[in-house]
């Protein structure tokens, strides 16, 4: 067993693999991860989706209102592609359709996650 180093020695070479080879850099956890089955997440191509301004569908057209007993409009719409006639109040639903506002001049419906633009006078 060779004697204990003295602490107070200094090395004259810089302590290093014989043979004067470069020692390997450090490893760092970006470099090990790979070898145990980690990956980097992957940035996804998903783009922002802004929402769809309404459509104004010239199939649609507004029919008219009543107002039940309750005291309530409900309002009548026909679709012109179908020929199927609806009739919903505000945030109700009938046959799909759902319908958002009823403004003075216009109604905003919605139908499977679109909205439309329905004009009174069109």
């Amino acid at each position: 067993m060779p004697p204990p180093a003295d602490p107070t020695e200094v090395l004259s070479e810089p302590a290093g693999p014989p043979g004067g080879e470069t020692p390997p850099s450090r490893s760092s956890p970006r470099r090990i991860a790979p070898l145990l089955g980690w990956r980097p997440p992957v940035k996804s191509a998903a783009v922002e989706t802004k929402p769809q301004p309404p459509a104004r569908p010239e199939w649609l057209k507004f029919l008219g209102y009543v107002v039940g007993s309750d005291g309530q409009p409900v309002y009548a719409f026909k679709d012109l592609r179908s020929g199927s006639v609806f009739s919903v109040r505000p945030g109700q639903r009938n046959k799909g359709w759902r319908l958002v506002e009823a403004g003075s001049t216009e109604f905003l419906l919605e139908l499977a996650g679109r909205i439309y633009v329905v004009g009174q006078g069109d």
